[in-house]
């Protein structure tokens, strides 16, 4: 089972007793916000000997905080007798082990913050289930710690449970009838809501970067299962609507990961997205949002496939999307595939059968081979020989689309580059990814500029 771990920066001032307060919880008069912190946790979950809390420790805060008696009167310059967090953990007799890092630097500079976030980091063990107390964190400690807590998350894949912060700034001081002070309140504040966001702008960034939905569907499935279990206030219904969107995304995902060609040229999953984003509108999670806006932007050149055209339009956004996305395997294969079933369908063959499909690739070919100047007129003989015992090969290679020199040197193009990609390389003369990468791209903006023209 997972630990729960707290880790809390202890400071060096001498606190001031106060009354620490969230979510109907209320502590008890003490110094120390590592106390109060710990009692609130203890009122959600039960916490045993194989969990934890690490108090970080620089040389002042250990004399002045940890230990009892740290502090002197500054008016009498005498010791003032009042337990340190150590004894203040001890009396309370918690169930969990307490540990302490100690000398840890101030964080004046980078190789001091370095230094911090290499001890921190090293107490963590894969899994753990994490709460953060920062509220004594100095200087850019706070910062330090957001950028742990997600080097965490994706290196030893631990669960964020927590990010509080005892705001004494804010607190209330509470008078008697006489206007004598009886206590002092202040608010506990979770910030766990800053490393939510910092999730959701990586997995925005993953998915329009990388075309990744993984993320997006994890963080969501959290996000509906917090709703269902009164763990977050919500609507279910957004939930709902919230969990057929990704769903939706997933399979288009899919689809071009794959190579769906037949869901990718008619839009089929593709339209059923459109409908979900129309339905989804602005959604109560905030980062989510813009990027719904962006997918929205990303898949509205998509067209109702009514005509080949249409069919081919697609071919070419999905392959653009893949560009986009870096999926250049996918690019190529999309592209092809797409200006094969647009002769196909020109010329009335059937779009899923192989032989016919083949016939549209070696009408490419052997264009290419009679507009070639080093192929021997010996061999273009024979390839006219061919083409005279198949009148549907003697359309297709006389179709004016295939006569283009442009596009027959594209679609000879892409093919290479398509073999090079399936075969790893493995040929006698392979390209470099940038190579690839660059002749994909140009031979796409080929066919467009082409195809899309003449027809």
């Amino acid at each position: 089972m997972a630990r729960k771990v707290l880790i809390s920066f202890l400071g060096f001032s001498n606190y001031k007793e106060c009354i620490y307060y969230k979510d109907g919880f209320e502590s008890e008069s003490l110094r120390f916000i590592q106390e109060a912190t710990m009692d609130y946790l203890l009122t959600l979950e039960e916490w045993n000997a194989n969990d934890l809390a690490i108090i970080l420790l620089t040389s002042g805060s250990k004399q002045r905080n940890w230990l009892d008696d740290g502090h002197v009167d500054p008016i009498s310059k005498e010791r003032i007798k009042q337990d340190g967090l150590q004894t203040r953990f001890k009396l309370k007799g918690y169930p969990f082990k307490v540990e302490t890092i100690e000398n840890l630097p101030d964080g004046k500079n980078e190789s001091e913050l370095f230094e911090i976030f290499r001890q921190v980091y090293n107490v963590l063990e894969n899994g753990d289930q994490l709460y953060f107390d920062i509220t004594h964190g100095f200087r850019s400690l706070p910062m330090l710690a957001l950028v742990l807590i997600n080097y965490a998350k994706f290196l030893k894949h631990i669960e964020v449970k927590s990010i509080s912060y005892g705001n004494y700034e804010a607190h209330e001081r509470i008078n008697d009838a006489e206007g004598n002070l009886l206590y002092v309140k202040a608010p506990i504040i979770d910030l766990l809501p800053l490393s939510q966001i910092q999730d959701w702008t990586f997995a925005a960034a993953d998915y329009l970067k990388n075309g990744n939905a993984d993320k997006f569907s994890e963080l969501l499935n959290s996000y509906k299962r917090s709703i269902f279990l009164g763990k977050r206030k919500g609507d279910k219904e957004m939930a709902i609507a919230i969990d057929g969107f990704v769903r939706t995304l997933n399979t288009v995902t899919d689809d071009f990961q794959t190579c769906r060609g037949k869901e990718l040229l008619s839009q089929k999953n593709i339209k059923a997205l459109k409908q979900k984003l129309n339905n989804l509108g602005e959604t109560v999670i905030e980062p989510l949002n813009p990027v719904i806006q962006r997918i929205n932007s990303a898949f509205m050149p998509f067209t109702e496939a009514t005509t080949d055209n249409d069919n081919l339009h697609n071919g070419f956004e999905a392959a653009k999307w893949c560009m986009n996305n870096n999926l250049y395997q996918q690019a190529a294969t999309i592209l092809q595939e797409a200006i094969v079933s647009f002769f196909c369908s020109k010329h009335k063959l059937s779009l899923y059968a192989e032989e016919e499909r083949k016939l549209v690739n070696g009408a490419f070919a052997k264009r290419y081979k009679l507009d070639s100047s080093i192929v021997t007129n010996e061999e273009k003989e024979c390839i006219r020989q061919e083409i005279e015992e198949s009148s549907t090969l003697k359309e297709l290679v006389n179709d004016e689309l295939i006569c283009d020199k442009e596009i027959n040197n594209a679609f000879a193009v892409i093919t290479n580059e398509r073999n090079d990609i399936n075969h790893s390389g493995m040929r006698m003369s392979p390209h470099s990814a940038k190579v690839i990468r660059d002749n994909i791209r140009h031979a796409f903006h080929v066919f467009v500029e082409k195809m899309e023209a003449k027809e």
